[in-house]
């Protein structure tokens, strides 16, 4: 399991079908090595990185079922499944016409690494937070983003001094999901790398009164802070266009609707000006 990215200048894209187990200290170690800057091209992480990801499997049927409470129960607190490791999907930075490595954005993943155990962990991630949380489960969420952190921040440990100093050189951040109200407690955390850490902002909770002063705290402390899925909303997509918008939203494998446009989200453009 894992969590998500945050920021850092210059342009920026996600390789979608590149989801995979790499916060780990091997994978690290071929992403950091100091005397192969080639290794930070998109291709070369690609093909490593997919490598790791054929490792995994499909998730148990019945852990992708689980009720919220039982999902908390037995995987965010291990009685069933182990959440030991983290699965990272790469971001890069255009620099010279080169897509370079700028960021691992860590994901909750179990052994599939196309996505989340799913419907459990987006019933679970709906009923731990706003606007009508249970406060049981919104402590095991809170509970399970600062895991998450403490444990990437020890994987960046396990790395050599010089692998670290070349992370750092090249600017390449692992970055966390936090919602607003979980902000506070990840920088409670003690870290050893914090400036090699990243924090991303997600869309789930309200603001907290403070969000402005933690947000402060946060680019004091850390790499860096973001916000996380920023998306446009259909009247801001409208906006640019020199003729009424007819529009169908993209279709998934199995004919559903994938992502579609909405009238209204939190993370808008309008947001993150």
């Amino acid at each position: 399991g894992g969590r998500r990215e945050a920021a850092a200048g210059g342009e920026e894209a996600t390789t979608r079908a590149n989801k995979v187990p790499s916060c780990h200290p091997s994978a690290i170690d071929t992403i950091a090595d100091p005397l192969a800057p080639v290794q930070l091209s998109e291709a070369f992480i690609a093909e490593r990185l997919r490598e790791y990801a054929a490792r995994g499997g499909a998730d148990e049927k019945h852990l992708c079922e689980l009720e919220p409470k039982a999902f908390a129960e037995q995987v965010l607190n291990g009685k069933v499944a182990v959440d030991e490791g983290d699965w990272v999907q790469p971001l890069y930075r255009r620099q010279g016409g080169v897509w370079r490595l700028s960021k691992l954005e860590v994901l909750f993943r179990l052994n599939n690494s196309s996505g989340v155990p799913f419907p459990a962990f987006v019933n679970f991630v709906k009923a731990a937070t706003d606007p009508d949380p249970d406060p049981d489960l919104r402590s095991s969420f809170r509970s399970h983003a600062v895991a998450s952190l403490k444990r990437v921040d020890e994987r960046l440990s396990q790395l050599t001094g010089e692998q670290r100093e070349a992370m750092a050189a090249a600017g390449i951040l692992t970055a966390v999901n936090v919602t607003a109200k979980q902000l506070e407690a990840a920088l409670e955390l003690p870290l050893e790398n914090p400036k090699l850490l990243a924090l991303e902002e997600t869309e789930y909770d309200d603001e907290p009164a403070a969000l402005e002063e933690l947000r402060r705290q946060a680019w004091q402390k850390l790499g860096a802070v973001s916000l996380d899925d920023i998306k446009p909303t259909l009247g801001e997509v409208e906006a640019f266009a020199h003729q009424p918008l007819r529009y169908g939203p993209p279709l998934d494998p199995s004919g559903r609707p994938f992502k579609p446009l909405v009238k209204r989200y939190s993370h808008d453009f309008a947001f993150a000006r």
